[in-house]
């Protein structure tokens, strides 16, 4: 799992090394720029599937997930 974090707030500002690497996955993975996101992924970087916000419980999301 990984997971890739955009600051706003500067006190919360990610290494410039880091914050080109997370750049670089959102252009890749999230080009419409959807907040929060998960991308499920295949070990072969293939995208599996997609998530937003849901209102549900962590089982039921993690279902979900589970289901790509």
């Amino acid at each position: 799992m990984l997971r890739a974090d955009f600051p706003k707030r500067k006190k919360n500002a990610l290494s410039k090394e880091k914050q080109t690497h997370n750049d670089k996955l959102a252009e890749r993975f999230n080009a419409a720029g959807y907040f929060p996101l998960v991308v499920v992924i295949s070990p072969e970087e293939k995208v599996l599937g997609q998530l937003g916000y849901e209102k549900s419980t962590p089982e039921k999301y993690i279902e979900l997930i589970n289901a790509f």
